[in-house]
Order: C-alpha cells, then structure tokens, then sequence
C-alpha cells in the first residue's frame, strides 16, 4: 500500500484532489520525467555530485518513469508470481540506488526488509534446510 499510494500522489501532479478547477492534473516533475534529474542535483540530499556523475536527462527520464509506475502497478505486480520476481528485484535495485545516491537514512533498507513477507514458504524452508545441514566431511 505505501508504493500504490506514493504512486497515485505522484501522478496526480501538481493539483489537488480536491481542486475545483482540475488545474495542474497532469502536470509537475514526475510527469515530465525530471524529478529523479532533480533529486540528484540537490545538493544537500544527494550522495554523489552531478558534476562527478552526470548522468543524461534521457536516463533519468526513464528512471522516473519507471519508478512512479512501478510504485503504482506493484500491487498487481506483486499478485501474479510469475511477475512477482521481477516487481521485488526491480524493487531491490530501486532501494539500493536511492541508498546510493541520496543520504536518506535507512528508509531503503526497511522497505527491502518487507519483502520478505512475499518470499513463499517453500524458499524460506529450503533456505532454512540448507543452513541446518552439516558440512561434508572431505
């Protein structure tokens, strides 16, 4: 719930849910893809200077992109198990580039800590057994 609600914030843009007039619906950074170009050059937020690591407008347009609607489609992604693997290492990824980018705390590494809860059984168990049985002897 917390990306699905991130997600839905960030594409309803600048204006309000409860704005009359409807004015700035599709608008804001995360509908033109600059809000990753942005939060990678503020200066007190970011871990690595743009100057040491430009990286283009193109890409991180799609790093945006990729991310907003990852947030917003990670609950059906998540409740498929042939997407599943992939919505929870793209979301490991995701994690770990925000940790290495920008100086937020341990935010990613609490999120990446609830995935387990979508890990089946059956991993866990095996993971387990594995861990339990003795070494070879040679």
């Amino acid at each position: 719930m917390i990306y699905f609600t991130t997600g839905l914030v960030k594409l309803q843009g600048t204006g309000g849910l409860f704005k009359p007039d409807g004015v700035g619906w599709f608008e804001g950074t995360w509908w033109d893809g600059t809000s990753i170009h942005y939060a990678l050059n503020y200066v007190t937020m970011s871990r690595i200077s743009y100057a040491s690591l430009p990286l283009p407008l193109w890409l991180t347009m799609m790093m945006t992109y990729t991310s907003v609607w990852w947030e917003t489609l990670f609950p059906l992604l998540v409740l498929f198990r042939w997407t599943r693997k992939w919505a929870l290492l793209l979301g490991i990824l995701f994690h770990l580039g925000i940790w290495f980018t920008l100086a937020i705390g341990w935010f990613s590494f609490f999120m990446i800590a609830f995935y387990g809860v979508w890990v089946p059984d059956e991993f866990w168990a095996r993971w387990l057994d594995k861990k339990a049985d003795p070494p070879l002897a040679a």
